[in-house]
């Protein structure tokens, strides 16, 4: 402590106190299937109905959908993938429904490859800032509360997804996490369920 560093204290005191454990709020942000999709039927802008449909499919982080050029979307199969660009120089590809890939080819028009995905009225890409004021339109139309952010889509591809049968390490591997543990977080952040549901008493 100060204190100690001047020489009045011989020792420490701060070093026995405990620091109260940070609350998990990850439950408070994440939005039901009902709220994302309403949030995105609601949205009049053609293009940013795809965006939050694309935040919300790739589970992609502001910064990585932001910078998406259309050379970095390609067909795959019967739809298409997203190669998201993510921290640390840590590359991804996200595999995207049909319904998902035809929207998002839908607003191409005439682009070139390095043209941005997602482009302001200027032309240039969409910047985080209006991304965020986009997001927080959408909760509004849809009657959210809260400080709905951008990155709470991403909270909620992973427990939806989790929810529907996906497994940890495929949604650890979508999400680009680190770890499986980052991504177990995601099995315990909602209270309505436990296992003692599953049981017989």
């Amino acid at each position: 402590t100060f204190g100690q560093k001047l020489g009045y204290l011989q020792f420490n005191v701060a070093a026995a106190l405990k620091a109260p454990k940070p609350k998990n709020t990850l439950a408070e942000r994440i939005l039901s299937e009902s709220e994302v999709l309403t949030m995105i039927a609601l949205t009049p802008k053609t293009r940013d109905k795809v965006l939050l449909t694309l935040l919300y499919a790739s589970a992609g982080r502001v910064s990585e959908i932001c910078g998406l050029t259309w050379r970095d979307c390609q067909p795959s199969g019967d739809s298409g993938q997203v190669t998201l660009y993510g921290k640390g120089g840590e590359t991804r590809a996200v595999k995207l429904s049909k319904a998902t890939w035809q929207a998002l080819q839908a607003i191409r028009k005439d682009a070139g490859p390095d043209a941005p995905v997602f482009a302001s009225q200027m032309g240039g890409a969409l910047v985080p800032s209006r991304v965020w004021q986009i997001v927080r339109q959408a909760a509004q139309r849809a009657g959210i509360d809260g400080n709905v952010s951008p990155h709470w889509f991403r909270h909620s591809h992973a427990s939806h997804a989790l929810e529907r049968g996906a497994s940890v390490a495929l949604v650890r591997d979508t999400l680009g996490h680190s770890s499986l543990a980052v991504t177990s977080r995601y099995t315990h952040a909602k209270p309505d369920q436990s296992s003692a549901l599953h049981l017989a008493v």
